[in-house]
């Protein structure tokens, strides 16, 4: 045990000087990283009262081998979007990259191996869609503010038929009850979300390949540098030592 006189001296010493410099300038770099991404089923969601989904696990094991303190929380996409373009030290824990998006985050790695995302009617609705142009004409449902949505605008959908909805259970709801033609959605998900709303997935039919993205990890544009490296040398550390195994799907 230390002498009390030793500890006395420590504590003054304290006072005098401070923390030794490279305990300080660590204590400094550690900041405090909001992470957030949107219920994507069956990738991360909450279940009885706990976040579960490998796209969650995989983002946790990144932000507890970073040691910098943080939470993570579900909120909506649009919300989740749009604090990303504007706060620092943020991490959007699911963000599709696509052209539009590449230069507008630093990206650290995949949590996903890559998602096809299709366009589906009702199984009992008699459309046959067969094309992009036909698509067009039709009343097409998609989440607010996701590549989805994207997709549609820079494909030439006109405003007047793309519906965008909040919530997922939202933008079935709305298929099943035909306020939609067509709602624009990954396979998992869709499944996923029937199951949530205890509608069969079988009542849903997939009629046309729309695109493939990858899903990432990326912060913020105005995160500093020193935040980015630690991040991208965590993701890459695990990665090598097989520690996303089973979870990249």
């Amino acid at each position: 045990m230390m002498h009390p006189f030793f500890v006395v001296m420590w504590f003054m010493h304290l006072l005098l000087w401070g923390v030794p410099s490279s305990q300080a300038d660590t204590n400094q770099s550690l900041v405090f990283i909001k992470a957030r991404c949107a219920e994507w089923r069956p990738f991360v969601y909450e279940d009885k009262g706990q976040l579960v989904g490998p796209a969650y696990e995989i983002a946790l094991k990144v932000l507890k081998h970073s040691q910098h303190p943080f939470d993570y929380q579900l909120q909506p996409w649009a919300r989740v979007y749009n604090d990303a373009l504007n706060q620092p030290n943020f991490l959007v824990a699911c963000i599709g990259r696509t052209p539009k998006r590449e230069q507008l985050f630093h990206w650290i790695g995949p949590i996903s191996k890559g998602v096809e995302i299709y366009f589906f009617k009702l199984t009992k609705n008699n459309l046959n869609i067969i094309s992009l142009s036909q698509a067009k004409e039709l009343k097409v449902g998609a989440m607010r503010g996701t590549y989805n949505y994207d997709f549609l605008a820079l494909s030439g959908f006109k405003d007047k038929n793309i519906h965008q909805s909040v919530k997922s259970e939202q933008l079935l709801n709305m298929l099943i009850n035909k306020r939609y033609d067509l709602v624009i959605s990954d396979e998992k998900q869709l499944q996923s979300e029937a199951k949530k709303l205890k509608v069969n997935p079988d009542v849903f039919e997939k009629v046309l390949f729309a695109f493939t993205v990858t899903d990432n990890l990326a912060f913020s544009k105005n995160t500093p540098e020193h935040i980015i490296k630690t991040f991208k040398d965590a993701y890459s550390h695990l990665e090598r030592n097989g520690r996303f195994e089973g979870l990249l799907r």
